[in-house]
């Protein structure tokens, strides 16, 4: 509710996209204010760091240029507070600004910081453009590319975070957004310390609550090019004309007359930027009267020019470990669809791909996928049209594609071998006569196809726990129904390292140990555990505000697992939101 009734922020860059309200809930990628989803609070989501309270704990901002860290780390909620007005309920349009609260006879108050660290702020990993699989690895202290080890393979872009002790016990809410900026404005103008006006180190002063710095955006409300409606004047809410903005204190008329912030419409210079949606411009400075030019299209969209792409939020629980040993999590990944069907994203794969373990401890297998694939255009795949699955079977090596024979199965046993081949489906069920027919491809009883099998396997995340008790050596597996012999491949290695096994130097196990089971498996409190290390992957640059785990995360509220590594040193800042033990948001802690 007090999204939907505190006043937007109007210092705040709109370029000509018209607002269709004055709370928080419409902003320069929301107009209409329709775009919200959850409990998420647009404006909010939109700006970080934001200027009102809000609940969730900073774990790590991951940038591609770390001048603006000292601003990110100052800023946080974790370290500084932040003041707010507390309305009446009769008022609908509450202020954000103490000036306006009080002059109202409201009353100011300010909310203490998390009282925790402030987070991360390192170089994020690095994609080519258009692309959310595999990435450049790079030094997260100086953005210098790692050259890859020989036999390592790619990995997803991924943050480690050390699960801290005060989680024990805890549902949480991990959040991870995806932001996009651009050079085409200065747009981080507000952190930059050569701005004198705005000078960030201003922890609780007038940088940051001083509306003329912009407030998340180096160009603000006054460098808006209006949105033409034919108004002789552009009021602020107040009734007074928006200062500063010459374009709002005239008639105009976008074709016939058109504002100050127009130019693009008729001339190009070289200190020109487009304010304006989708503008075509007469590039090269001829005369179009004369017929001896025309202008270029643009498709700038200042509703989506730097902005929030994604927020994701997921639940999970946190436990003790049921083992005193390492445990990695290996899940999989991707999405249904050939090559050209799943870009930018990938095909199925697992996750890692290349998995060491030393003899005594674990691996946690667990695969989440979705039954809600797009219908729309073809999704290539095997099984039911809407579904990912995944299965594990031994082969010899990764150059063939059938499996090993019961005989020749040796990391598993045969009770687990058959647990993790069929899936958990029971026999029983199975409609043995359509085997051979690919016309059944979607019947549910295709229990060759893993029709059968749980979108979340295993149902008890505890039987998803495998010691690697197998002698020292490289197992290499495939799964049945995604290892389609196109261009479509999904292997892993499993590498079992003895006493006198030399690890190298840097291995391309990234989750060491991550998503995780507890033994007790039904137990309410059951899930990660404190002191581990969970690996957070991502598609490109993000604010991690407890944030999503691999790609076994496509799981709406289905429960998420991870177990205990001991580690000496202190855990990361975390980001999160409690739950009550009744399943109820409660206080932060």
């Amino acid at each position: 509710m007090e999204c939907l009734r505190t006043m937007r922020n109007h210092g705040l860059y709109l370029a000509d996209q018209s607002l269709g309200g004055n709370t928080a809930r419409f902003t320069r990628q929301n107009p209409r204010g329709n775009r919200r989803h959850g409990l998420e609070c647009p404006e909010e989501r939109d700006y970080y760091p934001y200027w009102r309270k809000q609940p969730w704990k900073d774990i790590a901002i991951l940038v591609s240029n770390t001048s603006f860290c000292e601003f990110f780390q100052t800023q946080s909620q974790n370290v500084r507070t932040y003041g707010r007005c507390q309305c009446p309920d009769s008022e609908n349009e509450c202020p954000f600004l103490e000036t306006v609260c009080t002059s109202r006879n409201y009353t100011w108050v300010t909310d203490p910081s998390h009282g925790l660290k402030a987070p991360d702020c390192l170089y994020h990993p690095f994609t080519r453009d258009n692309h959310l699989g595999n990435s450049y690895e790079v030094d997260l202290s100086t953005g210098d590319l790692i050259t890859p080890t020989p036999g390592s393979k790619p990995v997803n872009p991924h943050y480690k975070l050390t699960i801290p002790q005060d989680m024990a016990g805890k549902m949480c809410v991990i959040r991870l957004r995806y932001n996009i900026s651009t050079n085409d404005y200065p747009s981080h103008a507000y952190a930059d310390k050569s701005n004198a006006q705005c000078n960030y180190k201003e922890r609780d002063g007038v940088r940051y609550d001083d509306p003329s710095c912009g407030r998340g955006t180096g160009v603000k409300a006054d460098q808006n090019c209006p949105f033409v409606i034919g108004q002789t004047v552009c009021p602020l809410p107040d009734g007074a004309n928006a200062v500063g903005n010459p374009d709002c204190d005239s008639t105009v008329d976008a074709y016939t007359s058109p504002p100050e912030c127009y130019p693009l419409i008729t001339e190009f210079t070289a200190s020109s930027v487009p304010r304006s949606n989708r503008p075509f411009i007469n590039l090269f400075d001829r005369d179009i009267s004369a017929g001896a030019a025309f202008k270029l299209g643009f498709a700038v969209n200042t509703h989506q020019t730097a902005r929030t792409f994604q927020d994701r939020s997921y639940v999970f629980r946190v436990a003790e470990a049921p083992v005193n040993a390492s445990i990695t999590n290996l899940g999989f990944r991707g999405r249904r669809g050939n090559i050209v069907q799943a870009y930018p994203a990938v095909e199925y794969d697992f996750v890692p791909s290349v998995l060491r373990c030393a003899e005594g401890d674990y691996i946690h297998i667990q695969f989440h996928g979705s039954d809600f694939n797009t219908a729309r255009n073809q999704n290539n795949a095997e099984g039911w049209q809407y579904s990912d699955r995944t299965n594990i079977v031994r082969i010899n090596s990764s150059s063939v594609n059938y499996p090993v024979y019961q005989e020749g199965i040796d990391f598993f046993n045969e009770t687990e071998a058959v647990f993790f081949g069929w899936g958990g489906q029971d026999p029983t069920y199975c409609d043995r006569s359509i085997e051979d027919d690919d016309s059944k491809q979607n019947q549910f009883t295709n229990c060759g196809k893993l029709n059968m099998m749980p979108n979340r396997f295993p149902q008890d995340p505890a039987k998803g726990l495998k010691q690697c008790n197998a002698r020292p050596g490289s197992y290499y597996h495939m799964s049945t129904r995604n290892n389609n012999f196109s261009n479509r491949v999904q292997k892993v290695l499993i590498i079992v390292q003895g006493p006198d096994t030399t690890a190298p130097t840097s291995s391309p196990v990234t989750l060491t140990p991550t998503s995780g089971s507890s033994a007790s498996g039904n137990k309410k409190n059951d899930g990660l555990s404190t002191n581990a290390e969970i690996g957070i992957s991502f598609a490109t640059i993000i604010f991690i505000g407890f944030a999503a785990v691999a790609v076994t995360l496509y799981v709406k509220k289905k429960e998420l697992w991870c177990f205990k590594k001991t580690i000496p040193e202190q855990p990361s800042v975390v980001s999160l939101q409690n739950f009550r033990s009744d399943g109820e948001l409660g206080e932060n802690n």
